[in-house]
């Protein structure tokens, strides 16, 4: 065996192994459509795919918290759409009672209207979204209103979910603020023990703030309370199941009421009545009792009804925002993946044409092997 035949053998092996790895990869990326199968074949490329990898996953989780922040405030809007619909309801059948004159029997069918409405109130505001109540705010799995007491059991801090690095949207909010409400009324009730037969010796008296009110029959009593206050105070009458005649006194300002001759004083407590559904338990109350309706019923069915309108307005705000950036998430997402696909893609004519130049190579090589291929060496394969 001559020593150049053997030399010869050992360059076409060595050669044809590498030629054919070539081949092999060079196929493979035009299989697979990417520029580089190694990241040693393109460190920075790789490195920067890496990043971008990142950034397209956290657009990806921001965008399905998008999508769970818009789920779950476009139903709060829908049950709170609900519940402005039957507070309309109520607040005009307030206003219609209060401006008449209603029979005992009328104020218990009322009041079982009322009932049946709070029922319906009460079970769309403990309304879940999934497993997580709408309106417990971050105390999601607490059930936000006692069904018999109406007291709020959620947190004072809405439930905030993660739009952007920077950005966080209330998605269950505090059930407290959405139905809450602020009275700020006096209200006092005048019981009457009755008149006597003497016209001229005001024998009924009770004292509003520092002035003192005393007549000898209904009208005059009434008369003085309009004269000396005017709007400051709104009142009505009625007869109490005693058979006694009540005058109720309603402001927005401060009263003190005290009594004198011939009567007796109460202070209706209003501080309690903080949310929408205390108010109509309220007003539910005083007509299961035949008490009419009057200016403090038709105060608190209003701002009921005004908390839910101004609820739906901040949950529209917010689900306008995050409806918003969904558009934002979309182009930032192309973008990012032209990024991506600019640095890992494969140039398919480029590809094809790489293919080709190491196909070329590869029959030069057999060429050259089958011309030398009567040298001694390969009598020896």
């Amino acid at each position: 065996m001559r020593v150049p035949d053997l030399a010869f053998f050992r360059f076409f092996e060595l050669e044809n192994v590498k030629t054919r790895e070539k081949i092999a990869k060079q196929f493979e990326k035009l299989a697979s459509g990417k520029r580089f199968l190694n990241p040693s074949e393109d460190p920075y490329s790789a490195y920067r795919i890496l990043e971008l990898n990142n950034d397209i996953a956290k657009i990806s989780q921001f965008s399905r918290n998008r999508l769970f922040s818009d789920n779950a405030l476009s139903y709060a809007d829908t049950i709170l759409s609900g519940m402005e619909d039957k507070l309309r309801q109520l607040y005009a059948r307030t206003i219609r009672g209060a401006n008449q004159i209603l029979k005992p029997e009328d104020l218990k069918a009322l009041s079982e209207e009322f009932t049946q409405a709070l029922k319906i109130l009460v079970r769309q505001a403990n309304e879940k979204f999934g497993e997580n109540y709408l309106f417990s705010g971050d105390r999601i799995t607490t059930k936000p209103f006692d069904e018999t007491t109406y007291d709020y059991n959620g947190s004072a801090n809405n439930y905030e979910v993660v739009l952007e690095e920077s950005l966080k949207v209330p998605t269950f909010l505090t059930g407290s603020e959405i139905f809450g409400i602020n009275v700020n009324l006096s209200v006092y009730e005048v019981e009457i023990a009755g008149f006597d037969d003497n016209p001229n010796n005001d024998d009924v008296s009770f004292t509003i703030n520092s002035t003192t009110i005393a007549g000898d029959n209904l009208d005059e009593l009434l008369r003085k309370i309009q004269d000396t206050f005017g709007e400051g105070i709104k009142f009505y009458t009625y007869t109490n199941d005693a058979g006694r005649t009540v005058i109720r006194l309603v402001s927005e300002s401060s009263l003190t009421v005290s009594a004198g001759s011939g009567t007796s004083v109460s202070n209706i407590d209003l501080t309690g009545v903080d949310n929408a559904f205390k108010a109509v338990n309220y007003v539910k109350d005083k007509l299961s009792q035949g008490i009419p309706l009057g200016y403090e019923d038709v105060y608190l069915m209003e701002q009921s009804l005004n908390a839910v309108i101004s609820a739906r307005a901040k949950v529209g705000s917010i689900l306008s925002e995050v409806k918003d950036i969904k558009n934002y998430y979309e182009e930032k997402n192309l973008s990012l993946e032209k990024q991506k696909s600019d640095l890992s893609d494969l140039d398919m004519a480029k590809g094809i044409s790489d293919y080709e130049k190491v196909r070329l190579t590869y029959d030069a090589l057999m060429k050259l092997f089958t011309s030398n291929r009567e040298l001694t060496i390969l009598k020896y394969l």
